[in-house]
């Protein structure tokens, strides 16, 4: 372990020489080399500690993936990828540059921070008395039975939704899905369909054993399989690498059952690389082109692909100007603030405009999204059903300049410490968290606050209030009739 920190020390003080070096020079294959240098040392110190930094590991392979890969990809192919104004070019490394040092930074200080806490006896458990523990596993053995119910009931509603938007692509290329697609069913459809995720985590908070949590899982990827037919591949990617890290989460703390066997292994081994290789052709199947490429080839278009937000990060920095100009505009909390004025209870209570479906005008220019915002300025085929989606640098860059990035980042390096510690703990904390972790990786490519909108969604207080609320009826009644029967007895 000492050689390779000496080794990540060494990466760390390297870059800050290259970095400075490019940036006073305006090369940007120095300054892509410091960023990738910077991700390297990143990475190394993820693994130094896997079972307390896998999140922070994951996290920085999303960065990759979505921000890194396409730059990479392009020095060591020989493409043309600097194709912006030197101002964004700027923008995009030195926006890498901030978020990657200051999440390691906020990561190590959570962790000292703890340390010093453990150390003053912070972290000393309180001894549970029997009555307590007994009380507290019937009402977790309850709430998993009902976690389990609500989610076989949105399931299927979710999946009826997911056929709907199938056999509507039937015969249709992938961008008339954002132009075209209107659901026509019930709300109420809609409204069970949303407790599936929300059920989701209530039901994997209660510590469920690997075999049924396995099935559980399994149709939780299955079920947007429908989508991924038609090309769109981020809910796949997202769903898959959620699951992964539940189970690195279980196989670090469960005693009893090995979460990562040989099974798991091979799982990821061998059927990860083939899915890369799926979702590559999907680039062209989505388009309607034939595939006729190797492999290899396969496998590195699918990173170039993946890379499209190195792009949306330099165009979208080049369109802030033009961005619609109104009295309020906040893209960090956009998905909130649009929630609260254009979702169904402002329309209900106060008459607000829906901004509909796909993209569209209201959208473009009434919303706060950034990527739909961005999008209409600087695509012309926006309308058409093309996008570029967004990133939380750029929507942190425009509202609050470099100190967002820098603020944040911190905060964000000690979330993901923070994250991992939580959720171990199996209560509602760690169902909060889990929400959180099912969107928290696709902010590289998506918005900065994406991941806790829902806790201003009424759909989730409703599927907390129905889970809960139902543990505690069952609870109170099954421990009442054992009452009763320990008195006959008597």
């Amino acid at each position: 372990m000492g050689v390779i920190r000496c080794i990540r020390y060494s990466i760390f003080l390297s870059q800050f020489g290259i970095g400075i070096f490019g940036f006073f020079t305006q090369n940007y294959e120095m300054m892509l080399m410091s960023v990738f240098l910077l991700w390297i040392n990143n990475m190394i110190f993820a693994l130094e500690n896997w079972k307390e930094r896998f999140i922070f590991f994951w996290f920085h392979a999303m960065i990759f993936m979505f921000l890194l890969s396409r730059p990479v990809i392009s020095v060591f192919k020989g493409y043309e990828w600097k194709l912006y104004t030197d101002e964004a070019m700027q923008f995009s490394f030195v926006s890498l540059w901030i978020t990657m040092i200051f999440m390691l930074l906020g990561a190590i200080m959570c962790e000292e921070y703890r340390k010093t806490k453990k150390k003053r006896g912070a972290y000393v458990p309180v001894k549970e008395t029997d009555a307590k523990r007994n009380a507290r596993e019937s009402f977790q053995e309850s709430l998993q039975i009902v976690s389990l119910v609500i989610y076989i009931i949105s399931f299927c509603a979710y999946m009826y939704l997911q056929m709907e938007k199938f056999f509507f692509m039937q015969g249709k290329i992938y961008y008339e899905f954002y132009t075209d697609f209107e659901s026509r069913a019930p709300y109420l459809i809609h409204l069970i369909a949303s407790f599936r995720i929300y059920s989701l985590a209530v039901f994997l908070s209660t510590k469920p054993k690997k075999r049924i949590s396995f099935v559980i899982l399994g149709s939780f990827l299955l079920s947007d399989f429908p989508v991924l037919l038609y090309g769109k591949r981020s809910l796949i990617l997202i769903d898959a690498l959620f699951i992964l890290v539940y189970y690195i989460l279980r196989d670090g703390m469960d005693k009893k059952e090995k979460w990562i066997g040989k099974f798991e292994k091979i799982c990821i081994f061998i059927g990860g690389p083939f899915v890369i290789l799926v979702m590559g052709a999907m680039n062209y199947l989505r388009d309607g082109i034939a595939v006729a490429v190797n492999v290899g080839d396969l496998f590195l278009d699918f990173l170039y692909k993946q890379g499209v937000s190195f792009k949306s990060l330099n165009l979208g920095y080049e369109s802030i100007p033009f961005l619609p100009d109104r009295p309020f505009r906040n893209y960090t909390f956009g998905g909130i603030i649009d929630y609260f004025t254009h979702g169904n209870i402002a329309q209900q209570f106060f008459n607000a405009k829906p901004l509909g479906e796909g993209n569209n005008l209201a959208w473009a220019l009434e919303s706060n999204s950034f990527a739909h915002n961005m999008s209409y300025i600087a695509m012309d085929n926006y309308l058409e059903g093309h996008g570029l989606g967004s990133s939380y640098l750029l929507e942190l860059y425009t509202d609050y300049g470099y100190i967002g990035v820098l603020l944040f980042s911190l905060l964000l390096g000690a979330l993901m410490i923070w994250f991992v510690h939580v959720m171990r703990k199996m209560n509602f904390g760690s169902m909060i968290v889990l929400m959180i972790i099912m969107n928290f990786f696709f902010m590289p490519r998506g918005e900065a606050t994406g991941a806790i909108n829902f806790l201003f969604y009424m759909q989730f207080w409703a599927a907390i209030l129905v889970c809960y609320g139902g543990a505690a009826l069952i609870n109170r009644k099954y421990s009442y009739t054992s009452l009763e029967r320990k008195r006959k007895r008597g």
